[in-house]
């Protein structure tokens, strides 16, 4: 059963729409103006460890995926073991994977119109930090300035030590851009999903 909840907060006149699906994720979609600019899926019950998606609709380039993914498993690996990135390439009608040595340039094949860089410390677990973009993406995949969907999927707990970094990379690639103020209200607004008190 889905569950829809608005809240308004009109002193940065932002609207958080919060829907709860039937395989057990919350999607919030946070507004300013008219428009989504962030949206968040989160597996129920919310959980620090277990990972989270954050995404939004802009334009970004392979190196700089490659860049944010970098940077953020440095982070990760204060908090986990040390790992490798895999990276799962898709064309319109194939897949490949590579699976990157630890601490070379990951690669992408050419072509490629959707890429995840999947953060692997086991290879018989699921990546706990996958960064991923659809590149030119339909209906207009040979458009250069086609919209995008640029996502990060990690663990709160590592989110709230990269919060900063996400905000570069969001603001570089970004199409709906949000204000600092408000993005920091939308994080602040985050927070509440999320069992913080187990930080202390």
């Amino acid at each position: 059963m889905r569950r829809i909840i608005q809240s308004v907060d009109d002193e940065v006149r932002r609207i958080t729409q919060s829907v709860d699906d039937e395989n057990g994720n919350r999607w919030l979609d946070f507004i300013v103006g008219a428009t989504p600019n962030l949206g968040v899926q989160i597996h129920l019950p919310p959980n620090l460890d277990n990972p989270f998606n954050i995404f939004w609709w802009g334009i970004t380039e392979v190196d700089q995926l490659k860049q944010i993914s970098q940077a953020l498993s440095k982070h990760y690996e204060q908090m986990s073991e040390p790992g490798y990135f895999r990276s799962v390439c898709y064309g319109n009608d194939w897949k490949e994977v590579i699976e990157n040595e630890r601490n070379v340039e990951l690669k992408v094949v050419t072509g490629t119109l959707n890429v995840r860089f999947e953060y692997v410390t086991d290879r018989d677990q699921p990546s706990k930090l996958i960064t991923w973009a659809r590149f030119h993406s339909f209906p207009r995949p040979s458009d250069d300035q086609a919209v995008e969907s640029i996502g990060i999927m990690l663990p709160y707990r590592l989110f709230m030590t990269v919060e900063e970094l996400i905000e570069r990379f969001f603001r570089d690639t970004t199409l709906r851009p949000v204000p600092h103020q408000d993005f920091l209200t939308t994080m602040s607004r985050l927070r509440l999903e999320f069992p913080v008190s187990q930080l202390q």
